[in-house]
Protein backbone atom coordinates (compact mmCIF):
# COMPACT_ATOMS: atom_id res chain seq x y z
CA UNK A 1 0.00 0.00 0.00
CA UNK A 2 1.52 3.24 -1.12
CA UNK A 3 -0.86 6.04 -0.13
CA UNK A 4 1.13 8.99 1.17
CA UNK A 5 0.43 11.78 3.65
CA UNK A 6 -0.17 14.34 0.89
CA UNK A 7 -2.86 12.18 -0.70
CA UNK A 8 -4.60 11.61 2.63
CA UNK A 9 -4.36 15.32 3.52
CA UNK A 10 -6.03 16.24 0.22
CA UNK A 11 -8.72 13.55 0.59
CA UNK A 12 -9.82 14.66 4.05
CA UNK A 13 -9.23 18.39 3.57
CA UNK A 14 -6.75 18.53 6.46
CA UNK A 15 -5.22 21.94 6.94
CA UNK A 16 -1.69 22.87 7.87
CA UNK A 17 -2.49 22.46 11.58
CA UNK A 18 -2.66 18.68 11.15
CA UNK A 19 0.81 17.20 11.54
CA UNK A 20 2.26 14.86 8.92
CA UNK A 21 3.18 12.43 11.70
CA UNK A 22 -0.48 12.18 12.77
CA UNK A 23 -1.59 11.48 9.20
CA UNK A 24 1.20 8.91 8.79
CA UNK A 25 0.07 7.19 11.98
CA UNK A 26 -3.46 6.94 10.57
CA UNK A 27 -2.11 5.52 7.29
CA UNK A 28 -0.04 2.95 9.20
CA UNK A 29 -3.06 1.87 11.25
CA UNK A 30 -5.22 1.63 8.12
CA UNK A 31 -2.57 -0.51 6.46
CA UNK A 32 -2.37 -2.83 9.47
CA UNK A 33 -6.15 -3.26 9.60
CA UNK A 34 -6.32 -4.02 5.88
CA UNK A 35 -3.41 -6.46 6.03
CA UNK A 36 -5.17 -8.36 8.79
CA UNK A 37 -8.52 -8.30 6.97
CA UNK A 38 -7.35 -9.39 3.51
CA UNK A 39 -4.92 -12.01 4.77
CA UNK A 40 -3.33 -13.83 1.86
CA UNK A 41 -5.93 -12.77 -0.73
CA UNK A 42 -4.41 -11.62 -4.01
CA UNK A 43 -5.51 -8.04 -4.53
CA UNK A 44 -4.03 -5.54 -6.97
CA UNK A 45 -2.08 -2.55 -5.73
CA UNK A 46 -4.60 -0.04 -7.10
CA UNK A 47 -7.44 -1.68 -5.16
CA UNK A 48 -5.39 -1.89 -1.96
CA UNK A 49 -4.32 1.74 -2.27
CA UNK A 50 -7.92 2.85 -2.72
CA UNK A 51 -9.00 0.75 0.26
CA UNK A 52 -6.20 2.21 2.40
CA UNK A 53 -7.23 5.75 1.47
CA UNK A 54 -10.89 5.05 2.29
CA UNK A 55 -10.06 3.45 5.63
CA UNK A 56 -7.57 6.18 6.57
CA UNK A 57 -10.12 8.89 5.72
CA UNK A 58 -12.70 7.12 7.88
CA UNK A 59 -10.22 6.94 10.76
CA UNK A 60 -9.34 10.63 10.36
CA UNK A 61 -13.01 11.61 10.55
CA UNK A 62 -13.54 9.36 13.58
CA UNK A 63 -10.77 11.24 15.37
CA UNK A 64 -12.45 14.55 14.55
CA UNK A 65 -15.83 13.36 15.84
CA UNK A 66 -15.18 11.61 19.16
CA UNK A 67 -18.88 11.66 20.02
CA UNK A 68 -19.73 10.07 16.67
CA UNK A 69 -21.28 13.16 15.06
CA UNK A 70 -19.63 15.61 12.71
CA UNK A 71 -21.23 18.68 11.14
CA UNK A 72 -20.79 18.44 7.39
CA UNK A 73 -20.95 21.75 5.54
CA UNK A 74 -22.39 22.08 2.06
CA UNK A 75 -22.63 25.09 -0.21
CA UNK A 76 -26.27 26.02 -0.66
CA UNK A 77 -27.94 29.10 -2.08
CA UNK A 78 -29.65 29.97 1.19
CA UNK A 79 -26.56 29.34 3.36
CA UNK A 80 -28.15 26.61 5.48
CA UNK A 81 -25.80 23.88 4.31
CA UNK A 82 -24.81 22.30 7.62
CA UNK A 83 -25.94 18.76 8.26
CA UNK A 84 -25.00 16.52 11.20
CA UNK A 85 -23.59 13.21 9.97
CA UNK A 86 -23.00 10.14 12.12
CA UNK A 87 -19.56 8.60 11.71
CA UNK A 88 -19.44 4.80 11.68
CA UNK A 89 -17.62 2.76 14.30
CA UNK A 90 -15.90 0.32 11.95
CA UNK A 91 -13.14 2.07 10.00
CA UNK A 92 -13.07 -0.76 7.46
CA UNK A 93 -16.72 -0.20 6.48
CA UNK A 94 -16.01 1.90 3.36
CA UNK A 95 -13.52 -0.71 2.09
CA UNK A 96 -15.69 -3.81 2.47
CA UNK A 97 -17.61 -3.43 -0.81
CA UNK A 98 -14.38 -2.71 -2.68
CA UNK A 99 -12.64 -5.78 -1.26
CA UNK A 100 -15.63 -8.17 -1.31
CA UNK A 101 -14.81 -9.73 -4.70
CA UNK A 102 -11.34 -10.68 -3.44
CA UNK A 103 -11.99 -11.66 0.18
CA UNK A 104 -14.49 -14.44 0.66
CA UNK A 105 -15.88 -15.75 3.90
CA UNK A 106 -15.08 -12.61 5.90
CA UNK A 107 -17.78 -10.89 7.91
CA UNK A 108 -18.76 -7.35 7.06
CA UNK A 109 -21.82 -5.15 7.27
CA UNK A 110 -22.58 -3.06 4.20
Amino acid sequence: MTVDVTTLRRKVGAGATVYDADLQSILDAASALLTEYVGDAEIGDAILDRAQLLVAAEMFHQDKAPNGIVNQQYDTADGTGVTPIRIGRDPLAPAYPLLAPFVSGKFFCA
